[in-house]
């Protein structure tokens, strides 16, 4: 998919138009979305670690968690500071991403499985880490639909 800005003074307010090939698309909400996932793709955060200010995009991502006064994004080796809280975070990231705890959010797309016994929390575990982290009862149901709802859309 392409994506094109285009300024102009003459309009008051943003405006977007979704154009496609006749079938391409089955409705205008996966448009809108497909578009949002391509400009989320590109997305950074700044982070840091060691003194050193780095930029992390949110596909490396793949959960942060509270750690005492500091919120900590992990990728798959490492770990970073973030000045954000958790409730910031929540309000910036992309759809994929969701709060599973009191102290955790989670990139969706990173998840390799939750082992999940009955009445209980899950263990999330993500492909290429060993990091794993527990999603609970509250926010399971939640993570469940957002992890159903990006399977359906990948299908073929």
């Amino acid at each position: 998919m392409k994506v094109r800005f285009e300024e102009d003074g003459s309009l008051t307010q943003a405006e977007v138009v979704i154009r496609h090939p006749p079938g391409a698309l089955p409705a205008p909400a996966d448009a809108l979305r497909a578009a949002a996932e391509s400009l989320d793709r590109g997305a950074k955060l700044a982070v840091h670690k060691g003194g050193a200010e780095v930029y992390l995009e949110y596909r490396e991502i793949i959960f942060f968690e509270t750690g005492g006064n500091t919120i900590y994004a992990h990728t798959a080796g490492e770990a970073y500071a973030t000045d954000k809280r958790l409730y910031e975070l929540e309000g910036e990231l992309p759809a994929h991403f969701a709060r599973i705890s009191k102290s955790a959010i989670v990139n969706a797309d990173r998840i390799r499985s939750i082992d999940r016994p009955l009445a209980s929390s899950g263990l999330i575990r993500f492909g290429g880490s060993h990091k794993a982290v527990y999603v609970s009862r509250r926010y399971y149901k939640n993570l469940k639909k957002i992890i159903d709802e990006r399977m359906k859309r990948h299908e073929v």
